[in-house]
């Protein structure tokens, strides 16, 4: 039996979808702290974008810090969106600061997620595309 290669890209999408989901469905039961969201010096002298790309950072970094049983926890937050000409940011819109209520992993509290970006119905969503995603390529093969 010959697979397509191309057909196992949905397929591998479909199940990082679905386990996303299953994710999120188990982290509703994760105890909640409140966290701040904060401006900052830059980090280092470079950041990676989404697409994985190194630019050159001259601007301030947000970090999202929380603490559990005293232990004080710090993720770098990327920008929402940014319009960049070669190496260079023109435009950005970044995360807002402020507080925020998040959920984390009790046995592992660097674990986090922000409960107001996923809801119930997006992952329901996700778990939809997915199962369709993988049944139409073994449909295929």
């Amino acid at each position: 039996m010959n697979i397509d290669i191309t057909a196992l890209i949905p397929i591998l999408l479909g199940a990082y979808i679905i386990w996303h989901s299953f994710r999120y469905v188990r982290s509703r039961s994760w105890p909640t702290v409140e966290a701040n969201i904060i401006e900052v010096e830059a980090q280092s002298k470079y950041e990676k974008d989404r697409d994985g790309s190194l630019h050159l950072n001259i601007d301030s970094d947000h970090l999202l810090e929380y603490s559990v049983d005293g232990k004080k926890y710090s993720h770098v937050l990327t920008d929402r969106a940014n319009t960049r000409m070669g190496q260079f940011k023109m435009t950005r819109q970044t995360v807002n600061t402020g507080k925020l209520t998040i959920r984390y992993q009790a046995s592992n509290p660097n674990n986090y997620v922000n409960p107001k970006s996923d809801t119930i119905a997006n992952q329901a969503i996700g778990v939809i595309v997915g199962i369709v995603a993988i049944g139409f390529c073994i449909s295929n093969l």
